[in-house]
């Protein structure tokens, strides 16, 4: 218990620490590695398979939105996208890691997973440390990577972690209005991060 309550105390100072440095303009992002056979990402904003299927306006609605991880940046992002455009539009974050080769559920490309995938849409931590939680005020999801072409080899963590930071300050940039500058790529350490 001592273990668990410290973790979680962790993760709300540092929620805490980023909303005041940024003005509460911070994402959270609780990332996990998969072993579902479909290899792709996928992105977890506590809406289920069935739900992502739902057309824009019904996903739109106030009910969606309230059940999503990123309720606060759905009602106050600088382009006024709706839910829909967050999760799978042009400037949605799966949209933009598809867009270096590593497939992402929801993205304007891979829409939604199908009822028969076993996506995992969020977990206890997304569900407590985002806005869907009541008083969180830090949008964030839960990232779900999987095996091949990401975790498998030395070269393509590096590839993965250099593409994830690209879309990370691209969609912070976009939806945010924070101006970050991309950073230096990584170099691999030789050790295993996943």
């Amino acid at each position: 218990m001592t273990a668990w309550n410290e973790f979680h105390d962790f993760i709300n100072t540092a929620q805490n620490t980023a909303n005041q440095n940024f003005n509460n303009k911070t994402l959270f992002v609780d990332l996990h590695g998969h072993g579902n056979p479909v290899q792709r990402i996928e992105l977890g904003y506590l809406l289920y398979d069935h739900e992502l299927e739902l057309s824009d306006e019904i996903l739109n609605s106030d009910k969606y939105i309230n059940f999503s991880s990123i309720k606060n940046l759905v009602n106050d992002n600088v382009n006024n996208f709706t839910l829909a455009q967050l999760l799978r539009g042009p400037e949605a974050f799966g949209t933009l890691l598809s867009k270096y080769d590593f497939p992402s559920v929801p993205s304007q490309q891979i829409p939604y997973p199908g009822t028969s995938s076993n996506y995992f849409s969020g977990g206890y931590i997304t569900a407590n440390h985002t806005s869907y939680a009541s008083g969180v005020i830090t949008d964030g999801f839960q990232m779900e990577l999987n095996y091949n072409g990401i975790r498998d080899t030395e070269e393509n963590r590096t590839k993965f972690a250099n593409a994830f930071t690209k879309t990370i300050i691209k969609y912070l940039n976009t939806h945010f209005n924070l101006i970050w500058n991309p950073c230096s790529p990584l170099k691999a350490t030789g050790r295993n991060l996943f």
